[in-house]
Formats: structure tokens, C-alpha cells, sequence
């Protein structure tokens, strides 16, 4: 969700023409491809003052702003944050519904895990 809200220009199934699962996919894999760099950059900048390679990615990952922004972005998922959950809700019922079954699958970069709601009966008649 957050690299969709921060590269994705109000990108859609319907203006990109690829499948809603297929576009949370690719943004899927810019957020990651945003972190790596963000990390190697931190990295390099910790080995310069004298940080071990692991010590350095340690420290590079706790505090890359990119993932420090995904925290705190699930915090306000998790405390029921209108705002992302609009975004979560858009991007569930919106993007990952397929023809035949409502599909509610959101692929939480930031916690690399998959959470599946349970539907509600109104839910599970649409």
C-alpha cells in the first residue's frame, strides 16, 4: 500500500490494464526495490565510519525510512487509521476481487505476511 501511495500516481487496474493482483504485484515489488537501494545506501555510509558489514546492515535496515514509514503505516492500519484503511479497503474490494469471488488478500510489504479477514456474511454474498 505505501509504495502504491508514494509511486503510483492514483495508478488503477483500469488505467494501467493489468489485473488488480497483478498491480498490487508490481507495486509489491518497487516497494522492495526502493528498500534494497535505501539500505545499500545506508550501508555504505555506515561502513565509512567504520561499521561492520553486518553491523552496518543491521543498523541500515532498523533505520530505513522507507520501512520506518511502512511501520507506521500498519500502527494506523491496526488502530483503524480511516485513511489507510480507506486505502486498504479500496485496494482489497477494488483491485484484488477476481471475476468469480471476492478475493480479500492484502500483501503487507511491510511485514511480508499475507492477512486474510474473515468475511462477513454480507460480504460473502457479493
Amino acid at each position: 500500500m505505501l509504495a502504491w501511495k508514494k509511486y503510483g500516481n492514483g495508478e488503477t487496474p483500469e488505467t494501467s490494464g493489468k489485473k488488480g493482483d497483478h498491480l498490487v504485484g508490481d507495486y509489491y515489488v518497487s516497494f522492495d526495490k526502493h528498500y534494497k537501494a535505501e539500505v545499500k545506501e545506508l550501508m555504505a555510509k555506515f561502513t565509512a565510519q567504520g561499521m561492520s558489514d553486518d553491523e552496518a546492515k543491521a543498523k541500515a535496515e532498523a533505520e530505513s525510512p522507507l520501512m520506518q514509514e511502512a511501520r507506521e503505516m500498519l500502527v494506523k492500519w491496526e488502530a483503524g487509521d480511516p485513511e489507510v484503511r480507506g486505502l486498504w479497503e479500496m485496494m482489497n474490494t477494488g483491485y484484488m476481487q477476481d471475476s468469480t469471488k471476492p478475493t480479500r488478500r492484502w500483501v503487507s510489504a511491510s511485514t511480508r505476511s499475507i492477512t486474510n479477514p474473515i468475511l462477513t456474511s454480507k460480504e460473502k454474498k457479493k
